[in-house]
């Protein structure tokens, strides 16, 4: 299955390491007001938690952050943003890109 075969066509998807989770949920619970297209976050790596498995041990370098990073992909399968590792308080770099994405959505 390819990533591409992840990503719905009525939401945006966050790529997440399952140990980080939490954390991105927490991120995405506290920005929910800031973007009215909805938000799926998906966890993809080996292990416990995960919502998919990749095939091959080069997810993290093709998705170009480490574990605590993400990645947000449009529905079109195109690559919205991306942040290498998990800022220190993670809501306000979403609230900014779903501000952007906003006015692009209207």
């Amino acid at each position: 299955m390819s990533s591409l075969d992840l990503i719905g066509k009525d939401h945006l998807c966050l790529l997440v390491d399952p140990a980080w989770r939490r954390d991105w949920e927490s991120a995405l619970e506290q920005t929910r007001d800031a973007l009215s297209y909805p938000v799926a976050l998906l966890a993809i790596v080996d292990g416990d938690g995960a919502d998919a498995t990749p095939e091959d041990n080069l997810w993290f370098e093709r998705r170009g952050v480490d574990a605590s990073g993400a990645v947000l992909i449009r529905p079109d399968g195109h690559l919205v943003w991306r942040t290498r590792s998990l800022p220190a308080d993670p809501a306000p770099s979403l609230r900014e890109v779903f501000k952007h994405l906003s006015q692009a959505f209207n």
